[in-house]
């Protein structure tokens, strides 16, 4: 029984249909190959390049980081050191006016310690005068007064008293009169009344015949 003749058309139809769909095929593998190949590189070159940016683009964030930093950095050291030096030009001003006030307190003290010392040394020699004026030395007396006088000029009692020291030291002595004269009828203008001074005053005018 026979099968076929391959000599036959349709065989040869068959088999030349068959030989370009073969080779149809190896031309699509070929060209897929190719596409596949291509597209393969310039995913490759997109991504160097992307690569290539994103490095530039680390090493740039990287040296703006590090300027950035190294300029806080910088600030920071600048304003603590200005911080520091603010710091110890108060500190300084303080001990300024610390060692100011210092001084002024104790030349306060020096200064009331002497007025005190002052205080006692004229209320010791008033004293004195006061007894030498009981004791009838009236010389003495007079002295001590006027000594007290140059710190008391407004006291119209040691005034008084110094004048009429000097007066009973030598009431024959009429160079002083005048003075005296003059210094009683002061203090009767300023209110002070002692019988002692309507007396001196009247035995000057007798005196002197004024």
């Amino acid at each position: 029984m026979k099968t076929g003749n391959s000599d036959s058309p349709g065989f040869k139809i068959v088999s030349l249909t068959l030989a370009c769909i073969g080779i149809a095929l190896g031309a699509l593998c070929l060209f897929i190959s190719y596409k596949i190949k291509a597209e393969t590189l310039l995913l490759e070159t997109e991504i160097s390049v992307l690569d290539d940016k994103l490095e530039k683009l680390s090493r740039s964030t990287e040296s703006s980081f590090s300027q950035q930093n190294d300029f806080l950095s910088r600030s920071f050291a600048d304003e603590s050191a200005s911080y520091g030096k603010m710091n110890r030009q108060i500190g300084n001003n303080i001990a300024s006016l610390n060692k100011t006030y210092t001084g002024i307190l104790d030349e306060q003290k020096k200064q009331h310690i002497s007025s005190s010392d002052k205080d006692t040394e004229i209320t010791d020699e008033q004293k004195a005068a006061e007894n030498l004026f009981a004791q009838g030395k009236y010389h003495d007396a007079a002295e001590k007064f006027n000594n007290v006088l140059v710190y008391e000029k407004n006291n119209l009692t040691i005034r008084f008293y110094a004048a009429y020291s000097e007066f009973l030291a030598n009431p024959m002595d009429s160079t002083q009169y005048n003075r005296i004269v003059k210094e009683f009828n002061e203090l009767k203008l300023n209110g002070y009344q002692r019988k002692e001074i309507d007396t001196t005053l009247e035995y000057i005018k007798n005196e002197t015949g004024e």
